[in-house]
């Protein structure tokens, strides 16, 4: 059985790419609903080998969005510019907005943790729900894994269907020891990132557990 067939998962540790949670390398926006620069979530570094079936021309592919307000419960679409490392939201539905009391907000940035990727070793989709949040944060590549109906996102700029890049959560509740003492709880919910190299713009939905 090839395990690259099954997808990735994240997990800490390093293994000679730059694959890393948190910190501010990029320039992020600012919410336009809480008014706090979104969140630069997951870094991927694109040379990883183990990213082949990726389709991306950038050399680092940046998972942002802000957990401290419903912006991340609703349909995202961002562009990157690689050669000012920045990235600028094209469009966030703010429907019925709302955001974190200042207690549970959590902080910018993120602290950087370390991380390397590794075959999933089990493609049972329930196995993965149970998992995530638990055992690992995000599941890259395979076949999605979705909590409620399949998603289809098409790209913002070229309107072509985009590419499935993958799925992360946060950590559960109090559950510090996944990312090395990093409280990353921000919900009950799973983001899903999707990438069109053409136009670099990353698409982003949440399903509710």
């Amino acid at each position: 059985m090839n395990l690259s067939n099954n997808g990735q998962i994240a997990i800490l540790g390093t293994n000679g790419y730059e694959h890393y949670f948190g910190g501010d390398t990029w320039k992020m926006p600012i919410c336009s609903i809480c008014d706090e620069p979104y969140h630069q979530i997951l870094t991927l570094d694109t040379k990883d080998e183990q990213l082949n079936w990726l389709e991306c021309s950038l050399k680092e592919l940046p998972f942002i969005s802000c957990v401290n307000c419903s912006a991340c419960w609703e349909r995202q679409y961002y562009h990157i510019d690689e050669k000012d490392r920045t990235v600028k939201m094209l469009e966030v539905e703010t429907t019925g907005a709302w955001h974190h009391d200042e207690d549970d907000k959590i902080g910018y940035p993120l602290p950087v943790r370390s991380l390397k990727l590794e075959p999933l070793k089990c493609f049972d989709d329930e196995v993965v729900i149970e998992s995530m949040g638990r055992d690992y944060f995000c599941k890259l590549g395979g076949k999605p894994v979705f909590l409620t109906d399949a998603i289809e996102m098409r790209c913002k700029e070229c309107g072509r269907k985009m590419q499935y890049v993958g799925v992360l959560t946060g950590s559960d509740f109090e559950n510090t020891e996944l990312l090395n003492g990093v409280d990353f709880y921000f919900g009950d919910m799973f983001l899903y990132f999707y990438y069109c190299d053409a136009c670099n713009v990353v698409g982003v939905d949440s399903q509710p557990l």
